[in-house]
């Protein structure tokens, strides 16, 4: 019989050689978006023309989605041990609150990752807040009106129990703790949401999950490798060259959506999605990471949990995450013909009636 080797030339094996490429094509990734050679891992939010720009493209949408909604900015969070020299709350959060208290649960949208709470003011707001307080949030360290202590990333969420009590801490200062809170999170935000949920379930209500990254089952390899090249070429490629930057840009978003479905922004979306590009990178405090049956399962018992799915998804893989929810005892909601990218393709309409139908139940 002939075996196959796994050990390549000069003694590293296959799986080593992917490792070790792996390692360096992250170390890279960081090293070109962090958009400036040699400098420290602390970078200063909010500050420079890019973030100057995204606020004047943030404020007018924000005027536009939420202008009828109460915005403002809310300290939160104690300090980082090691950090407690410096006064002040840890972090500034922005929220922007539709609706008023009533006997249904109040709810808090949470976003995905490299974008802002301004996603769900022309989605899911106008129709949650018609019968509850609901609140749509920036993360502290995302590309929004958010920031840390003195705008410096050293006091960021460090891991995601960091950033379960960023959340609850919030809640608590809208006064939402004691009501208990349902939690809608998109892709990054559904992992945030099921981390509250696991720390605090005294805290919420229910959850709803869209499009999940993790929290059901891993990152697919090839989403991993896009988001990468994508971070490495949109900060080598110049302004000066606007066609290519879009070519990359849908490149990468336009593969998230499903065959079929094309990436049609207007232009106020397009300006916000190149201004958060050019603000950026978000500094995210940990890699999503999946749950086993025992914890979906405690989850699920404690606060009645839905996933919501496009069965074309390339984040993570849908069927393997809809039977890993269904043996938790999970609700699901499964759009074929639909990808990552949900409030931009066909489920987009129908989400919002399954989603108010679930909370009020």
């Amino acid at each position: 019989m002939t075996s196959t080797s796994n050990v390549a030339p000069g003694g590293l094996s296959k799986v080593g050689l992917c490792t070790a490429f792996l390692a360096i094509a992250l170390a890279a990734a960081w090293m070109v978006t962090a958009r400036s050679w040699g400098k420290s891992t602390s970078r200063k939010w909010h500050q420079g023309p890019e973030w100057e720009r995204l606020f004047r493209v943030y404020d007018e949408m924000a005027n536009d989605r939420y202008g009828n909604c109460e915005s403002k900015l809310v300290p939160s969070g104690i300090l980082v041990q090691g950090h407690d020299d410096k006064p002040g709350p840890r972090y500034t959060t922005q929220v922007h609150i539709c609706g008023e208290s009533s006997t249904e649960s109040p709810v808090m949208m949470l976003h995905g990752a490299s974008t802002n709470g301004l996603m769900y003011g022309d989605w899911l707001m106008p129709t949650l807040s018609k019968n509850r307080k609901s609140v749509a949030v920036d993360f502290p360290c995302d590309v929004g009106r958010s920031f840390p202590l003195e705008g410096d990333t050293n006091y960021c969420p460090q891991n995601a129990s960091d950033v379960a009590d960023w959340a609850i801490d919030l809640i608590e200062q809208l006064d939402m703790r004691k009501e208990r809170v349902s939690l809608v999170g998109y892709s990054y935000g559904s992992f945030v949401s099921s981390q509250v949920a696991l720390k605090f379930p005294d805290a919420v209500d229910k959850l709803v999950l869209f499009a999940p990254a993790a929290v059901f089952s891993p990152l697919k390899g090839e989403f991993l490798f896009r988001a990468i090249t994508f971070g490495i070429l949109y900060s080598l490629i110049p302004a000066s060259w606007p066609k290519l930057l879009d070519g990359v840009r849908d490149w990468f978003f336009g593969w998230m959506m499903a065959s079929g479905e094309t990436l049609d922004w207007d232009s106020k979306e397009k300006d916000l999605r190149i201004a958060c590009d050019e603000a950026g990178p978000a500094v995210l405090p940990t890699a999503p990471i999946v749950l086993n049956e025992t914890e979906l399962r405690a989850m699920n018992e404690a606060n009645p949990t839905l996933l919501v799915i496009g069965e074309e998804e390339v984040v993570i893989d849908a069927q393997t995450s809809i039977e890993a929810a269904v043996a938790a005892g999970i609700q699901v909601k499964a759009y074929p013909k639909s990808g990552h990218m949900l409030v931009a393709e066909q489920p987009r309409e129908d989400a919002i009636s399954v989603v108010s139908s679930f909370l009020n139940q």
